[in-house]
């Protein structure tokens, strides 16, 4: 990448309020660095503490749902997962808004995931709670790589949450989610 493009790159950034952006591999142990990172960021608005719980949280959810489940990583046994996806988090009037995105390999996980999300967004606040408690007492799903709760949390802690599925022609779909919190 030349500078001109790089710096075309900062100016889109800059124009959309971008606070923080991470685009590559991503670990467990990066976790710890970034979200160090955005918590020296949302510390400076001052907001109320409820609010930066949760700006935190989704992040967090967002994050490992990109650790836990891109199909584009890095195998290395024994080791932890490695896996490629971006997140951008940026702020507009007094909202923050959490984006992340993924490959997922199999049109199979794309409709289920689809059809959760689907779901979670047509759930009242009471309905979440509910669900929330309910998948916390029941078994975890096959396939899942922590509780299964992960989504429901971001649901349950976003003003609005959006997602939207891009096909790549080659059989593989970029997922995409992004949160609103105010």
């Amino acid at each position: 990448m030349d500078a001109k493009t790089l710096f075309n790159m900062h100016k889109l950034m800059l124009g959309n309020e971008v606070i923080m952006t991470y685009s590559g591999y991503m670990s467990q142990a990066l976790l710890t660095s970034i979200a160090s990172v955005l918590k020296q960021q949302i510390e400076q608005d001052h907001l109320p503490k409820k609010v930066m719980r949760n700006i935190f949280s989704v992040f967090v959810e967002q994050y490992e749902n990109v650790v836990r489940y891109s199909d584009d990583q890095i195998e290395d046994e024994g080791k932890d997962d490695v896996r490629y996806g971006i997140m951008a988090i940026s702020k507009k009037n007094e909202s923050y808004i959490l984006n992340c995105g993924n490959v997922i390999k199999s049109t199979k996980r794309v409709k289920l995931l689809r059809e959760r999300l689907n779901s979670l967004k047509n759930m009242s606040e009471d309905d979440l709670k509910a669900y929330y408690k309910q998948k916390l007492r029941a078994d975890t799903e096959e396939g899942s790589k922590g509780a299964g709760v992960g989504l429901i949390e971001i649901a349950r802690k976003s003003s609005e949450f959006d997602f939207d599925f891009i096909d790549l022609n080659d059989g593989t779909s970029f997922f995409l989610l992004r949160s609103i919190l105010k």
